[in-house]
């Protein structure tokens, strides 16, 4: 039997062939693991800050609701001035709608505050307004031995929630109107995390103030300015101005503030940098600084007006 050949003789790959091959194979597979580790990377990123995102907004959220509250109160009484014109009174009476320290309050829980004048660098701010089941979540639980009873239209609460006492069941406690005294600042957490806290201290009948506690993670720090009013036209921002100027005037310059502007400078929840990343960021007084700790970091403003403080 004859054997069949094949015209073209069968040929293999040289060495050379074969290296190159490899290198483009490496080539290819080293950018396609590149291109995943970026990718990895950036949407460690991405949810990094879109977290800080949703956590400025609800710090801010409530901080501004609360600062468009600062100063409402409900009328208590016509009287007559020395011009022989009705005047009307307020439940607040003399009550500041706000009071701040650049360097935070003493003590937050104290009946009168007072200002850190050494320790402490991030300010804190006490918003007053009067408490009612319309502009606050209202509570019908009902525990006599904390001073709280139950009427049907329940009763209103502080910034964590807590229901503001009334007398019926014990006298030393708070009677309506409620002027609530909400105090907000930022420390840092039992669990090592920097959180914006709340405190409410309630005035009435009596006095009670209620326990620290955090409202928000990863809120770094807090700037304040406050924007006090032309004495020619009340309705109208002069100029912004820290808590310390303020104080520096008296207590009564308080009553010009017509608005505020809060920065939070908020922190990522997880160290994503790494080493090749800028670690530069802008704080709250647009100041470069650099992150030491992998951790993101980023500063929000908002600028809210004191309704009481506006035109009808």
């Amino acid at each position: 039997m004859k054997r069949l050949q094949s015209r073209h003789r069968v040929q293999g790959l040289s060495l050379i062939e074969v290296l190159i091959s490899m290198a483009i194979g490496l080539v290819v597979i080293g950018a396609v693991i590149v291109s995943y580790l970026g990718s990895g990377r950036a949407g460690r990123y991405q949810s990094a800050y879109s977290q800080m995102d949703q956590d400025a907004q609800i710090g801010l959220n409530v901080l501004s609701r609360e600062l468009q509250l600062a100063g409402y109160s409900q009328p208590s009484s016509l009287t007559l001035n020395a011009a022989a014109q009705l005047v009307m009174n307020y439940n607040i009476g003399a009550a500041t709608p706000v009071f701040g320290c650049d360097k935070g309050f003493t003590d937050p829980k104290a009946a009168t505050l007072a200002c850190n004048t050494g320790a402490g660098t991030i300010p804190a701010i006490e918003v007053v307004y009067e408490a009612d089941v319309k502009n606050t979540v209202p509570s019908f639980t009902s525990a006599p031995s904390d001073c709280s009873v139950t009427p049907a239209a329940g009763v209103p609460t502080d910034c964590l929630g807590n229901r503001l006492n009334t007398p019926a069941e014990n006298p030393a406690c708070v009677a309506a109107p409620y002027m609530v005294r909400n105090r907000y600042f930022v420390q840092t957490g039992p669990s090592g995390r920097p959180e914006l806290y709340c405190v409410g201290a309630v005035s009435g009948g009596g006095a009670t103030t209620n326990t620290v506690q955090p409202l928000l993670e990863n809120v770094e720090g807090m700037k304040l300015w406050f924007g006090v009013q032309v004495a020619a036209n009340p309705r109208q921002v002069v100029r912004y101005v820290t808590a310390t100027d303020i104080n520096g005037v008296g207590a009564t310059e308080w009553n010009n503030v017509i608005s505020v502007r809060v920065c939070l400078l908020m922190r990522s929840a997880d160290a994503v940098l790494s080493a090749e990343d800028t670690r530069t960021y802008l704080d709250c007084d647009s100041a470069t600084k650099t992150s030491s700790d992998n951790y993101l970091r980023r500063a929000y403003f908002m600028t809210t007006a004191l309704r009481s403080k506006m035109a009808f």
